[in-house]
């Protein structure tokens, strides 16, 4: 396989999950919260153990579960 082959932006999800994340995490250790908002629901969050982030996008805990947050909109308070 050459690089004529490859899928275009196969590495972008994951390069904005990475970027996201590391808004997030910075943002939290720094004493501040994180506003997730979806059309029906916003969530505040306050932990950093709350987020992940792997090759498949940005995740969120609820519970025991993980939420994809690749379309949702995100507040720094």
């Amino acid at each position: 396989m050459n690089n004529a082959d490859m899928k275009r932006n196969r590495f972008l999800n994951w390069h904005q999950a990475r970027k996201r994340y590391r808004q997030i995490i910075s943002h939290l250790a720094r004493g501040g919260q994180v506003a997730v908002a979806t059309y029906t629901k916003v969530t505040v969050y306050r932990y950093p153990g709350q987020f992940r982030c792997d090759h498949t996008g940005l995740y969120a805990a609820r519970g025991k579960q993980w939420d994809c947050l690749d379309f949702t909109t995100f507040t720094l308070i």
